[in-house]
């Protein structure tokens, strides 16, 4: 009776003890990957706000030393004359290869506006000189440009007398750097329509002369030629 009962409760014992172990293993297992879970989300929560922070850093949302500790944001500093304020060398040169500096002068002629010339500068250097003739209204009636290299546009209105009727004809004569030289005439009627006389330009090269003449106040209305610009 004993050795059944040793026996079985032996058995019994040992089923308990496996369960048991079995339990404190799957609770072991379940608590270190409750654990491992919270480190990564910790670790990527942490890596995210360090992220942030060195990106905040080197955009100089913090101070001087902050951003020593964070990454070393090295700049070398010019202060603005007549300010507190100072920018970075790279933004300096960024600003100097993008800017452009306009000076506009009126051309008066009896008290009158004839015109006016627009001198546009990059840095210290001429790169372009526009000059406009304006009519009794303020009209743009011609525009010339010279580039500080060969190239130069001309532009002109004018008004021809075609059987018994004048039309308007705007003429575009250009010398490039390198190349030949281009040359156009729009003819306009009443309604803005236009027929034009294809001299020496490309076809692709239509588009871009008109819009320039378009910048200048000139009014398109519809191509009276069945002319395909490819």
């Amino acid at each position: 009776m004993r050795i059944g009962r040793i026996s079985f409760s032996s058995s019994a014992a040992g089923t308990k003890s496996e369960k048991t172990k079995k339990n404190d293993s799957a609770s072991i297992k379940s608590e270190k990957k409750t654990n491992t879970s919270k480190y990564i989300v910790g670790t990527l929560a942490g890596a995210g706000a360090l992220a942030g922070l060195v990106i905040a850093g080197r955009r100089g949302c913090f101070g001087e030393r902050i951003q020593n500790i964070l990454g070393g944001v090295k700049k070398q500093k010019n202060s603005v004359p007549g300010t507190h304020l100072s920018i970075s060398n790279d933004a300096e040169e960024l600003a100097n290869e993008v800017k452009i500096r306009q000076e506009v002068s009126d051309i008066i002629k009896d008290g009158k506006k004839t015109g006016v010339v627009i001198k546009d500068y990059k840095g210290d250097d001429l790169i372009l000189t526009t000059t406009k003739a304006l009519d009794e209204n303020g009209n743009v009636t011609a525009i010339d440009e010279k580039y500080a290299g060969v190239r130069k546009i001309e532009m002109r209105k004018i008004t021809v007398n075609h059987n018994n009727h004048p039309y308007t004809v705007w003429k575009y004569f250009e010398i490039p750097d390198n190349g030949s030289s281009k040359s156009i005439n729009f003819k306009f009627d009443d309604n803005n329509d236009y027929t034009f006389d294809l001299i020496c330009v490309y076809p692709d090269e239509i588009p871009a002369i008109k819009q320039k003449l378009i910048d200048n106040g000139v009014k398109f209305g519809k191509c009276l030629i069945n002319y395909e610009v490819k």
